[in-house]
């Protein structure tokens, strides 16, 4: 009778130990996917922030003369134009190797003081360009 006592609590112990194989495995695989998505997710908030890349070209202080220029590799998207005290909320996808007048995102023209400042919000992040 020893002997049977034995090999049944030997193999409870073998089935609760199978038991909690499969829900800690579920448990620390979901764990894994979640942070391998976050991290992907940051990730790519970070690398569109350091590929963009915009620049502002003055060839007069008009809004048809001032030009935004994407230059990268991944389209953008203008959120809003500040200039002096005058905010623009606009939403315009200028996409890579694009050249747009601000008079195209505006839809108005607009005279620019010498020596301003042209704050763009691109993907929820501010620019500063001085023209």
């Amino acid at each position: 009778m020893k002997g049977i006592s034995s090999i049944f609590s030997t193999l409870i112990v073998i089935i609760i130990t199978i038991s909690l194989i499969v829900p800690l495995y579920l448990y620390f695989y979901n764990l894994y996917n979640i942070n391998r998505y976050q991290i992907n997710n940051q990730y790519n908030i970070y690398l569109s922030k350091i590929e963009t890349k915009v620049s502002v070209i003055n060839l007069n202080f008009t809004s048809n003369g001032i030009f935004i220029y994407n230059y990268g590799n991944y389209p953008v998207n203008i959120n809003k134009i500040i200039i002096g005290s005058i905010t623009y909320h606009v939403n315009y996808t200028l996409y890579p190797g694009e050249i747009t007048t601000l008079y195209n995102i505006l839809h108005t023209n607009i005279y620019i003081n010498g020596n301003a400042t042209i704050i763009l919000s691109i993907n929820d992040n501010y620019y500063y360009y001085q023209v």
